[in-house]
């Protein structure tokens, strides 16, 4: 606002007095439009939304303003001096271009820590951020009420199928073990302010729009804060409350594959995101129930989710070595791939508590704190800014990864007992579950037993499943044979069947992101591999007049073996 201008001097004067009058009476409404209107008036224009180019900068913004200069000045005289001059200054700006691409690559990749971060700064680079894909919709309010209602539907209904399930077959006999030695988990150890700032600085500055301050900022700020977050940590952990106000989460709709239907909602999965200190309290109770587990040797042996030294990678060496030993040894081998419908969303919080206390003899304020925790959440659906209304979560919970360790994983570790009554091998990461036997193909009574015993086996998981309230997706199961290429003409291959329907064998299957094929030779998951690779190191090639041999190597390494992301994002 030009003060010089008379008319706006006096409203100025005007406002200044209406202001400071003995009432204090602030401007209303209507007044406080009626001066942004006049004076910054609403106007519209077009923006043209250009590629990002994180390397420009002033230097070579300034130098494109002399190229246009002197562009125009050549064209006014014709001059061939002065075309000249003007080529000069083409090529130092393609030289500060190429100068400042080099040092942004080569920074962004030198500055990125843990396989990880090298992905999205590799996908940066080649300007392959993902977008959101969302159904069409009215408005964006009415999208989110409705992903909202899908999803607790979703729950409701998978739960109603098993009530019904659960009513038609008799209990599963307990799995747990009758007498416990080892001591009670009961109270939760005080942290300090060293172990929570170093906590702090390793975690992710992803920021949850609940938070009152971004993480970043927290993160800056930390030495300040340590004290409050300290007693809020050990305060919660001392008194075995969770803060109902950091029980609350937001939901992100993602679209599970860019190929599926963005039309249809049950192509969408529900990513949470919960506060920082929320997150920072569960990671410690996390810590110490790990510590527990450990120290008393509580995991479920070939369970290698969210364990340290175990990965999706020692999981498929641990299989496909079992596999080749038993062809060797037997002449084949059969796998079965359970899959599991939304499993981390229908765990039932009285069978968890239960579990908990029974078989890992977790007890006193930690029992109190993990039912706190677990009780009276609430989650609301947020796309672009815009949220749904509140819903209670009562089953499952919000799945932060470290209670992926702490619920699921404790959840099904009976699994392991069922498989293990059968004389079969399993394999379990997540709710990945992998259960495989060799047998002797050409002895007709040894190959019945064997199919007998696997078939009997996957019925007593899908009722222990069942009455656990977990669903097996019966028609995503996989079953796959292994056996040379000798005994594919003698050996009749198997069918099974979980409860009226039918499992027939595969000539390939996808476990944890590898192909597995019948002859366990590997070509197809390696022809997909070299595929991807070779798109990848184009990608590369275009930027490779920008980096320097190390940069190269770090980007090479991460983009050439694409089914390696999840292993390097799950091993620690």
């Amino acid at each position: 606002m030009d003060l010089c201008d008379p008319c706006q001097a006096l409203e100025q004067e005007q406002l200044w007095r209406f202001a400071m009058k003995e009432d204090n009476f602030p401007l209303s409404k209507y007044e406080l439009t009626k001066l942004a209107d006049k004076h910054a008036p609403v106007k519209s224009c077009t923006v043209t939304i250009h590629p990002e180019s994180p390397w420009f900068n002033e230097d070579i913004r300034a130098a494109k303003r002399q190229r246009r200069k002197l562009e125009r000045q050549y064209r006014k005289t014709k001059l061939e001096v002065h075309r000249q001059i003007h080529n000069q200054q083409c090529n130092e700006l393609a030289s500060l271009i190429e100068a400042a691409k080099c040092k942004f690559y080569k920074e962004a990749l030198s500055q990125a820590t843990g396989q990880k971060e090298v992905f999205k700064v590799a996908n940066r680079l080649f300007f392959k951020q993902k977008s959101l894909v969302l159904p069409s919709h009215v408005s964006l309010e009415e999208l989110a009420n409705r992903f909202s209602s899908f999803f607790s539907e979703r729950i409701r209904t998978i739960r109603h199928s098993l009530r019904n399930s659960y009513d038609s077959r008799a209990d599963q006999p307990s799995n747990d073990p009758s007498e416990i030695s080892f001591p009670a988990f009961e109270n939760f150890k005080s942290v300090t302010e060293v172990e929570i700032h170093k906590l702090v600085s390793r975690c992710p500055s992803k920021t949850c729009m609940l938070d009152p301050l971004p993480t970043w900022l927290l993160k800056e700020n930390v030495d300040s804060l340590l004290p409050i977050l300290t007693y809020m940590v050990n305060e919660s952990l001392a008194e075995g409350v969770m803060p109902q106000q950091l029980k609350t989460g937001v939901v992100t709709p993602l679209i599970k594959k860019k190929n599926l239907d963005h039309e249809l909602l049950k192509n969408y999965r529900p990513v949470s995101n919960l506060t920082f200190i929320s997150k920072l309290i569960e990671r410690i109770a996390a810590t110490q129930f790990k510590d527990h587990m450990d120290s008393n040797g509580l995991h479920e042996v070939y369970q290698s989710a969210y364990r340290c030294f175990h990965s999706t990678e020692t999981a498929l060496v641990k299989v496909q070595n079992d596999i080749l030993m038993g062809i060797d040894k037997d002449g084949a081998s059969i796998l079965i791939l359970l899959d599991l419908s939304a499993a981390f969303d229908t765990i039932d919080h009285s069978v968890l508590l239960a579990t908990l206390e029974g078989r890992f003899n977790v007890k006193g304020v930690v029992l109190k704190w993990f039912k706190s925790y677990i009780s009276d959440r609430k989650q609301s659906v947020v796309i672009q800014g815009q949220m749904s209304l509140s819903s209670d979560l009562v089953l499952g919970y919000h799945k932060a990864q470290f209670w992926a360790l702490c619920f699921f994983t404790a959840y099904t570790t009976p699994l392991g007992d069922i498989v293990r009554s059968f004389n079969l091998s399993m394999h379990l990461y997540a709710d990945d579950t992998q259960i495989y036997v060799s047998f002797k193909p050409l002895d007709s009574a040894s190959t019945s037993f064997t199919f007998a015993a696997v078939q009997e086996c996957v019925d007593c998981i899908k009722i222990w499943m069942t009455t656990h309230w977990l669903k097996l997706n019966d028609d995503k199961t996989e079953l796959i044979v292994f056996r040379p290429q000798r005994l594919r003409a003698k050996l009749d291959l198997p069918t099974f069947s979980i409860w009226h329907c039918e499992i027939t064998p595969s000539s390939q299957v996808r476990n944890l992101g590898v192909v597995f094929d019948s002859s366990l030779c590997m070509e197809p998951h390696v022809n997909g591999v070299c595929r991807s690779a070779y798109f990848h190191i184009r990608n590369i090639g275009l930027i490779r007049r920008y980096l320097d041999e190390k940069t190269t190597s770090a980007l090479v390494q991460a983009k050439d073996i694409p089914w390696m992301k999840r292993n390097g994002n799950q091993s620690s």
